[in-house]
């Protein structure tokens, strides 16, 4: 699909969503990022069905992830998303709720044993679902979710010292994000 065309989907979703119901907007964080020592920042706009999303993240995946050999793999990302609320309910998203987006990562990886370090890029399609909670009547809310995110451009490796780290095609991904709605 060509950018223009993404432009102009995006657009139209927007604008149909942004006549029918009133704008909301709101702020996120991922659980996990914050202990793997990095960070995560997302903001939305949309309506109490349809919302627009930017994020920026870093986060080092878990030891469990990475292949033997090698460690402290670095994901600095970009990610833009739509999301689709199932059953909107007014005046909020919430609920169950699907997205689709684009990740842009650099990312950096670490040999074990000779502290050789190698930095590759990808692009992702990422596929998400999750529930978002408000445990009290107020912006406050807990968003678990799942997801699946696909290479389609990028590194599928990269040699670093003496060996060669092998980038998944497909990789499965599950958080937390704790979010307020405005």
């Amino acid at each position: 699909m060509s950018t223009y065309r993404l432009q102009l989907v995006i657009g139209a979703v927007l604008a149909t969503a942004s006549t029918a119901h009133a704008s909301r907007w709101g702020v996120e964080s991922d659980a996990v990022s914050w202990p793997t020592g990095g960070y995560h920042g997302s903001a939305w706009f949309g309506t109490e069905q349809v919302r627009v999303r930017i994020v920026k993240a870093l986060f080092y995946s878990p030891d469990f992830i990475v292949p033997e050999g090698f460690e402290r793999l670095r994901n600095e990302a970009w990610e833009f998303f739509i999301d689709v609320a199932w059953r909107p309910r007014p005046a909020r998203f919430e609920g169950l709720w699907s997205g689709i987006g684009l990740e842009l990562y650099e990312r950096t990886i670490r040999d074990a044993s000779s502290d050789t370090e190698a930095d590759f890029d990808a692009l992702e399609l990422a596929v998400r679902t999750g529930y978002i909670w408000r445990p009290f009547d107020a912006g406050f809310y807990v968003n678990p979710w799942i997801g699946l995110n696909v290479r389609l451009d990028g590194h599928a490796s990269v040699v670093v010292g003496d060996r060669t780290y092998s980038a998944p095609r497909v990789s499965p991904i599950a958080s937390v994000k704790l979010g307020w709605q405005f």
